[in-house]
């Protein structure tokens, strides 16, 4: 009766830490992928083994991630246009002397915007 018993707990022991892992694992990768993002790096994607468990929280991180790259690749296109822009603007105004000074005023204003932008979005990599 001893041996028995014996082999029910080893079996049920063995299946115990090998289900453990397919959830330790993945929530262990989850945190890794977290840390990256809080770094900036949207070029990264969770990916577990085969037999891992939450694979749909790994779809939905996936969704998230790539939403996110979406919108800042285009803030990131927006602010080159709007730094264009006010470098254009930036040498009419050096070249025409007649301008309002409200206008250059707000070509600063836009200016300090679009460099408050490029430095925020900085943090991220793409």
């Amino acid at each position: 009766l001893i041996v028995p018993v014996a082999v029910l707990v080893f079996i049920f022991v063995f299946l115990g830490i090998l289900y453990s892992h397919r959830i330790a694992g993945p929530v262990y990768r989850m945190g890794k992928v977290a840390e990256e993002l809080s770094r900036g790096n949207l070029g990264i994607t969770v990916r577990f083994r085969k037999y891992d468990e939450l694979q749909e929280t790994a779809d939905a991180m996936n969704q998230a991630i790539s939403g996110l790259r979406a919108i800042v690749k285009r803030d990131k296109n927006v602010r080159k246009r709007l730094l264009a822009i006010t470098e254009k603007l930036k040498k009419a105004i050096g070249k025409e002397k007649q301008l309002k000074r409200e206008v250059k005023e707000s070509v600063i204003k836009i200016d300090k915007l679009v460099k408050e932008l490029n430095d925020a979005a900085e943090k991220f990599r793409v």
